[in-house]
């Protein structure tokens, strides 16, 4: 069923991110399966850029990595959303920035 939805997605991904974005949430909680749901948050990343499509939709790679224990990688994509300078709440960029600070005392700051 879930590769179901992620071929469904792809042939619509600014309508249907969020039936992809519930079968990440479903193969991390419920299968325990990191890879897949990392792939699925991926493809929203990737391919959902409608005005729509919310940040916490874009994000969700970096906290799975963190899940997977890719904290370097989960470090640079956040470092690279936050230099893009496209989320504009100020909240968020507090709770993201303060979540870089987090990722960088895991793994050291970037050089």
């Amino acid at each position: 069923m879930l590769d179901f939805i992620y071929q469904a997605f792809l042939q619509d991904p600014n309508r249907r991110w969020q039936w992809l974005a519930h079968a990440a949430v479903v193969a991390k909680h419920r299968l325990h399966d990191l890879p897949l749901a990392l792939r699925y948050a991926q493809a929203i990343a990737r391919h959902a850029r409608g005005q729509n499509v919310p940040h916490w939709a874009q994000q969700m790679p970096i906290f799975i990595l963190e899940d997977m224990g890719e904290a370097q990688s989960a470090k640079v994509l956040l470092g690279a959303q936050l230099a893009e300078g496209q989320i504009s709440d100020p909240r968020e960029i507090h709770f993201l920035t303060q979540r870089l600070k987090t990722l960088e005392e895991k793994t050291g700051a970037l050089r």
